[in-house]
């Protein structure tokens, strides 16, 4: 469980209260949980910490992203994991050869100033990013170049704050704080 300004609880399935509680600091907001072939990789306000399956203790991942507000972790069909952050940037990293692209606004044509998620396509090289708190775009890693899909459909300016993005078989279910969009994979609307 992500406890806010708390650092990660373990939560029994047999129990309702947390039964036992690891910080990874007291001052680290923990935002997403990854479990990735036995280690849980935490995206936090200052990195991103993972812990494997046979340690308790915490270590930060990647060098680059140390005091950066890491948002969210997704894999894709590549065993990457990437990961959205409130600087601008999004980070592919590779767990077996510690790989690290970190890709921002220097990358992608257009302005970013936070990306609330990104979500990997399945079965595609493509991603799902929201940027700018409320505008859903694709980005292509390969060529960096980032579709707005607010040019295209103007009425999504209606959306707050976007938080999340579920993968669905055909598409992502969108969340906002007032309410839900479809988002198809294929039309890209």
């Amino acid at each position: 469980a992500c406890k806010q300004n708390d650092g990660i609880g373990y939560m029994s399935t047999h129990r309702r209260a947390i039964t036992h509680h690891t910080i990874i600091d007291s001052t680290h907001n923990v935002k997403n949980l990854l479990n990735y072939h036995n280690t849980i990789y935490a995206a936090t306000t200052n990195g991103v910490f993972r812990q494997t399956a046979d340690k308790q203790a915490w270590e930060p991942v990647i060098d680059g992203l140390k005091q950066e507000v890491c948002n969210t972790l997704a894999t894709d069909s590549k065993d990457r994991i990437w990961i959205s952050c409130g600087n601008g940037s999004v980070t592919c990293f590779e767990p077996q050869t510690e790989k690290t692209d970190i890709y921002g606004s220097h990358n992608v044509q257009g302005m970013w100033e936070n990306v609330q998620f990104c979500q990997p396509y399945s079965n595609s090289n493509k991603l799902l990013v929201c940027v700018r708190s409320n505008d859903i775009a694709t980005l292509d890693p390969d060529s960096w170049q980032l579709m707005r899909t607010i040019e295209k459909f103007p009425e999504l300016k209606h959306l707050r704050h976007i938080v999340t993005a579920c993968q669905m078989k055909d598409g992502f279910l969108v969340g906002s704080q007032n309410g839900f969009v479809w988002f198809d994979k294929q039309s890209g609307a």
